[in-house]
């Protein structure tokens, strides 16, 4: 029997998860910018699949979470699947998450696209994962979804292909996973970034959301870029779409590269300021810009600039001279920064009396032995307290 002669290509994917399309905002936010900031969740969502189709990216995977939750607006619901639509060339595939859940668009009405599945009109480039442990199959690349956080005993990935897993969930433990020809295992749920290995073979990865919604998600916020050989066979595994990946040839190595993109339209801070040496309006406003700046340094990223949202919280013990005007502080740094946040948490410091630091002098002076003045003294700051 000859052997079949393969092709090898070169294809691109996308790995995001966590956009929670249509949140409510309300932890951090005004209703209004509660409003304008699900519609920048929405656009960072489109540039994402315009990047794709401009890159020539052959699918985009969301581990979980699109939507903030199951019952979620039609209107929103039917906006992703037109602009899935929009990008032909481009599969959207998606993993329920515990938010969304995996009804995610069973609610949504007949909208006239080119495929139905249980009942619903949807574009045929969307690919979901109902039940466990359905797979799409791009040439030798085989993308497998499942809805839970276990590997189902009955899963047998093929050595010779490169296997992506999707799942939702936070794994704190990968040794179950390991020598399971697992090449990357694209994850959901964690908010930040974060990758390391599974065996000698595979690692895994949580992308991360794609932009922050609170002062919970600071940090850089985007993408995971991978980039595959992928050989084009023709033929599915049982239980498996054959989908033909459509890239240029890059040779004949199997590989998995993967790059984390930034891609957020606003960037979170949150700076914490310690105000016990600060006395005046201009030290504190110096004294977090200087922690503005520092930050980036430590996090070896760009500075915050006027797109990005910033929350102060300021700590210590602060002294009963110190006289913030905090309405100055928060104007100017509103001339610098998208949206700022104040928090004060900081803690007044009683300060002695003359009365109080006579009596511990004459004390301290007094011919009595150290242990008595120690003792007297506490005795004295006692009484005093209680008045």
């Amino acid at each position: 029997m000859k052997n079949r002669k393969v092709n090898v290509r070169k294809m691109k994917l996308i790995h995001c998860a966590d956009m929670h399309l249509d949140s409510a905002l309300a932890t951090s936010l005004t209703r209004q910018e509660a409003r304008r900031r699900n519609d920048e969740l929405f656009e960072t969502f489109i540039k994402m699949m315009d990047y794709a189709q401009r890159e020539k990216v052959r699918a985009v995977l969301v581990a979980g979470d699109l939507f903030d939750s199951e019952n979620g607006r039609e209107a929103v619901k039917k906006k992703v699947l037109e602009a899935v639509a929009a990008h032909p060339q481009v599969d959207f595939l998606v993993l329920s998450g515990n938010h969304d859940g995996e009804q995610l668009f069973n609610t949504v009405p007949d909208s006239g696209f080119n495929m139905t599945v249980n009942g619903n009109s949807l574009p045929k480039n969307l690919k979901l994962f109902p039940g466990a442990g359905k797979a799409y199959r791009y040439g030798n690349v085989v993308i497998t979804g499942l809805n839970s956080l276990k590997l189902p005993s009955n899963l047998h990935l093929k050595p010779e292909d490169t296997n992506i897993v999707m799942m939702h969930g936070q794994i704190d433990r990968f040794g179950s996973f390991a020598g399971r020809n697992i090449d990357y295992l694209a994850l959901g749920h964690i908010h930040k970034y974060k990758k390391g290995s599974i065996d000698s073979r595979g690692v895994y990865c949580y992308s991360g959301c794609l932009e922050a919604r609170g002062f919970d998600e600071c940090g850089e916020k985007g993408f995971v870029l991978l980039d595959t050989a992928a050989a084009v066979s023709g033929s599915a595994g049982s239980g498996t779409e054959n989908i033909a990946a459509e890239s240029p040839e890059c040779g004949t190595a199997r590989k998995i590269a993967a790059r984390f993109v930034p891609f957020a339209k606003r960037k979170a801070w949150e700076i914490t300021v310690d105000c016990t040496d600060i006395v005046t309006t201009p030290q504190l406003y110096e004294t977090v810009k200087m922690q503005i700046a520092k930050r980036a340094l430590e996090e070896q990223t760009e500075p915050a600039d006027s797109q990005d949202m910033i929350r102060v919280v300021l700590t210590g013990a602060k002294q009963s001279q110190a006289a913030y005007d905090m309405d100055y502080i928060k104007k100017y740094l509103e001339q610098e920064y998208y949206l700022v946040r104040l928090k004060d948490e900081t803690a007044s410091v009683r300060e002695e009396s003359g009365f109080e630091a006579y009596l511990e002098k004459y004390i301290m002076d007094s011919d009595e032995t150290e242990d008595m003045k120690q003792e007297i003294l506490a005795c004295v700051k006692a009484a005093l307290s209680q008045n």
